[in-house]
C-alpha cells in the first residue's frame, strides 16, 4: 500500500473567510453552483474552519521555504523541512498530510 504526503499552510479564518463560508453554504443548500470567486477562494474544496488552505508542497509550484526531505537509503525516511522564515507571514497553522 503506498502513501502520499503533502504540506498545507493555512491562513487563519477572518471576516472574508466567514462571509465566503456563508456564501458557500447558501449556494449549497439551495443546490446552486458557486459563484467562481467562492469556488476560486476555497481551491474547488468545501470550506475549512481552520481557514484558507494553501498548498506548500505542491510539485508544480513549491512554496518558498518548503523543500523535500530525504534522509537517504539508510535512514529509510523521507518528508518535507519547512523554513518558517521565508512562508508567507499570513500562514499561522501547518498541516502535514499523509493519505493511505
Amino acid at each position: 500500500m503506498g502513501m502520499s504526503k503533502h504540506v498545507l499552510g493555512f491562513k487563519p479564518a477572518g471576516e472574508k473567510h466567514d462571509k465566503m463560508v456563508a456564501a458557500y453554504r447558501a449556494c449549497t443548500d439551495l443546490g446552486i453552483e458557486l459563484p467562481n470567486e467562492v469556488d476560486l477562494y476555497f481551491a474547488g474544496e468545501p470550506p475549512d474552519e481552520t481557514g484558507v488552505p494553501v498548498s506548500l508542497s505542491s510539485s508544480h509550484s513549491p512554496s518558498p521555504g518548503v523543500s523535500e526531505y530525504d534522509g537517504g537509503t539508510d535512514a529509510c525516511e523521507d518528508g518535507y523541512e519547512v523554513n518558517l522564515d521565508e512562508l508567507d507571514q499570513d500562514i499561522r497553522i501547518i498541516r502535514f498530510v499523509c493519505s493511505y
